[in-house]
């Protein structure tokens, strides 16, 4: 009887250390599926931010153009404005030059 008895707690001992090596390795698959499916959710949150990040800088980079375009155009214009006053008081002055030259030579 003490045999059977020695038996069976040998049995149970194998039967308990077989479930905690089952245990150990479902812990182990469980942890490495968490570890892959973490991998997984940073590399589609870091995907999903870049996608943002570019939607934000292309939209302020045109909200800067539109911002601007108006002084760029102001801009342009009033300079094309002092070009040509630019080039009337050259003219007007060439026009004065050559009379001046015009007349000191006719009058001599």
């Amino acid at each position: 009887m003490a045999k059977e008895a020695l038996q069976k707690i040998k049995e149970a001992e194998e039967k308990s250390s077989l479930a905690i090596s089952n245990a150990k390795k479902q812990a182990e698959e469980i942890l490495l599926k968490a570890k892959e499916e973490e991998e997984k959710i940073l590399n589609t949150a870091k995907k999903e931010s870049q996608f943002l990040k570019d939607g934000i800088i292309k939209k302020e980079i045109l909200d800067a153009k539109q911002a601007y375009e108006p002084t760029l155009l102001g801009g342009e214009a009033k300079i094309a404005a002092l070009e040509n006053l630019e080039d009337a008081k050259i003219k007007s002055a060439v026009n004065l030059i050559v009379e001046r030259i015009v007349n000191i030579s006719g009058n001599s």
